[in-house]
């Protein structure tokens, strides 16, 4: 099952710590334990290794009814194998509960956000005042973790009060946690400019289109499609989950800022 069988004349002193693990791994999940305790062991060992060991823990714990505590910094793994997480801070729980609101909580653990800030802000100008943005999964609450697996939806509270120029417009800029600008979009690019009132403009990015990451987005309000008259850096913030995978496949993050599903089509020749 380790995959060392052509070392086994090679004292256990001289394997690598990939091949301790592996080995250390196989023996602890053959002894039919009550729990088995598995720490990081995907970390190492190529896929094909890893494909068997998470099959390995899906059969003790749905087949023999025996409880897996599955300890990992790897999010797409952990919720793909997990049902139900713990949290620890400073040696003590600090989370218990399912496995996406734990993943979440984990992810967002520095400010105690999950996936999102919601941000009031006083703006100088005194015909147009933006209230607050959020972002959020589209048909959760905005509590609730984001995935690659969800529309992203952008919800912006504001008040147009009097006619400031023939259009007003707002851009969104999307950047990483880097700094770098991923996307912008503009309500001029379908000609929805902002119409007077108060109102929520709501804007969606597809599912599985950005990259899993910190996400920070910057406002501008633009006049006449021309110049900006106001903008605002780092509105909000945001993380994006991994999807859900099949058990076995690569769980690691992929290159490049965007990560969408484009459409294969074979042909015959």
């Amino acid at each position: 099952f380790a995959g060392v069988e052509k070392y086994m004349d090679t004292p256990v002193k001289r394997y690598s710590s990939g091949m301790t693990v592996r080995l250390g791994f196989a023996v602890a999940a053959h002894l039919d334990p009550d729990i088995l305790v598995v720490d990081e062991v995907l970390a190492v060992g190529d896929a094909e290794f890893q494909k068997k060991a998470i099959g390995k823990m899906k059969d003790v714990s749905t087949q023999d009814g025996r409880t897996i505590l599955f300890v990992s910094h790897n999010m797409s793994s952990v919720k793909s194998l997990c049902t139900r997480g713990l949290l620890l801070k400073n040696g003590n729980i600090y989370f218990d509960g399912d496995i996406d609101k734990t993943v979440g909580k984990y992810l967002g653990a520095d400010n105690d956000q999950l996936n999102h800030r919601q941000l009031d802000i006083t703006w100088d100008l005194v015909d147009f005042q933006l209230f607050s943005l959020e972002v959020k999964a589209k048909n959760k609450e905005i509590t609730a973790p984001i995935t690659r697996d969800d529309i992203l939806e952008f919800v912006v509270r504001y008040d147009y009060r009097k006619k400031m120029a023939d259009r007003l417009d707002l851009i969104f800029v999307v950047k990483n946690d880097e700094g770098i600008d991923v996307l912008v979009t503009n309500t001029s690019y379908n000609e929805n400019e902002l119409i007077l009132g108060e109102h929520i403009l709501k804007m969606y990015i597809p599912n599985r289109f950005l990259n899993e990451g910190v996400y920070f987005v910057d406002i501008y309000v633009a006049e006449n499609k021309r110049r900006s008259i106001k903008n605002e850096k780092d509105v909000v913030s945001f993380r994006l989950l991994p999807e859900q995978r099949e058990i076995g496949t690569y769980s690691g993050k992929e290159i490049g800022f965007i990560h969408p599903t484009f459409e294969w089509v074979f042909e015959t020749l």
